[in-house]
């Protein structure tokens, strides 16, 4: 799927392409600059730790302060002095007020989606294995999109509990759960879905070893999943205490 086009201030970013102007004419930029700079965008006035910027840009490399600093210093020689704010001992946040103009296709996408969630939501067989259908076909389109695998498992879970799909749609909800995750850890709806799903069960994110002695980001997921998890019953024995 193309990936939508930014436009902040005078910029214009094409992830796609891999090229920044400015009013029309191209802004030429090193690899890990322009790296660094579709990180910013995509996560967007969201803070950025130095950890995940470093992950995203020498993933099997190890490298000091220094070459972080000089990257962050090389975009705001570009970009302004304000467009990225430090925040100290922690990281960096990108402060430009940015659109995303999606294309035609990502429209398309996004409007089966937003169908998808509508379906799932009626709670019926027909309309929930119509909503999987179309995610499905959003999934086909662009594999990367995490809150698809999300609505997915989702989907899957529901027509477990509806139907005599029990092992075969446990398995897809499994996968597609693992699948947000790996593409997203930090997406909210997927930890909230997974954890819904597994409630008649031992949460298996939450006790997994393999989860505490993997990745900073596999931990990280494993401490929001606990999270949401104690949420999750406290919310119940709220609920049980007001009956």
């Amino acid at each position: 799927m193309d990936r939508p086009v930014y436009h902040f201030g005078k910029f214009q970013l094409s992830p796609d392409e891999r090229s920044l102007k400015k009013s029309g004419v191209l802004v030429p930029l090193p690899p890990k600059a322009m790296d660094a700079l579709l990180c910013f965008v995509v996560k967007s006035e969201r803070l950025v730790s130095k950890r995940e910027l470093v992950e995203s840009l020498w993933p099997d490399t190890f490298v000091g302060d220094t070459n972080l600093t000089n990257i962050i210093v090389a975009l705001r020689k570009v970009l302004g002095r304000n467009a990225i704010q430090t925040v100290s001992k922690h990281g960096y946040r990108f402060t430009l007020p940015l659109q995303a103009v999606p294309s035609p296709e990502s429209r398309n996408i996004q409007e089966r989606f937003a169908r998808a969630k509508e379906l799932a939501a009626q709670r019926s067989m027909e309309s929930i294995e119509s909503a999987r259908n179309l995610l499905w076909i959003c999934i086909a389109e662009d594999p990367s999109f995490a809150p698809a695998w999300a609505w997915l498992g989702r989907c899957c879970w529901q027509l477990v509990k509806l139907s005599d799909w029990p092992s075969r749609g446990a398995e897809l909800a499994s996968s597609a759960f693992d699948r947000a995750f790996a593409l997203d850890p930090h997406l909210a709806i997927a930890h909230q879905f997974y954890i819904f799903s597994n409630r008649s069960r031992s949460c298996a994110r939450c006790n997994d070893a393999a989860f505490s002695r993997g990745s900073p980001i596999a931990r990280k997921s494993q401490r929001r999943c606990r999270v949401w998890c104690r949420c999750f019953d406290a919310a119940v024995c709220s609920m049980n205490r007001s009956k």
